[in-house]
């Protein structure tokens, strides 16, 4: 699962749905994975190759794709891509909520962390209003 790294929680359903979708219509994942492929004298073809060549009779779990180049190629642009959408979406109200939520979840942890018992209620409760006002 997947961490939302404004607040430290797990990625809920409907902050999937807002990154995907900013992805598809803000971000040039497409063209970027258009570009890559268009390497000169077919470069890609020939790592695939390599990699089927070197597989041989190798089972794919013990010999994994995702080492190979074009793979790393690929998960790097989709990481870039999800850091735009983080990016973007600390920009909107739900996500300066979860930033400000994560922020209070860090603050209390690190007053336990210290000893600060009370300091960590206090600010826990004041936590617990602000969501509270937000409902």
């Amino acid at each position: 699962m997947q961490t939302n790294p404004l607040s430290g929680e797990p990625v809920d359903p409907t902050t999937q749905q807002w990154l995907n979708n900013w992805i598809g219509k803000n971000y040039p994942l497409v063209g970027r994975i258009e570009e890559m492929m268009d390497h000169p004298a077919g470069y890609w073809d020939k790592q695939i190759e390599a990699y089927k060549k070197g597989r041989g009779n190798l089972e794919q779990s013990d010999f994994p794709i995702k080492q190979l180049v074009v793979h790393r190629h690929l998960d790097k642009l989709h990481r870039l891509a999800r850091q735009a959408a983080w990016k973007a979406y600390s920009k909107t109200q739900a996500g300066s909520a979860a930033m400000l939520e994560g922020g209070y979840k860090e603050d209390i942890k690190e007053k336990l962390r210290r000893g600060n018992v009370k300091g960590a209620k206090v600010r826990q409760q004041q936590y617990l209003d602000i969501i509270n006002i937000a409902k």
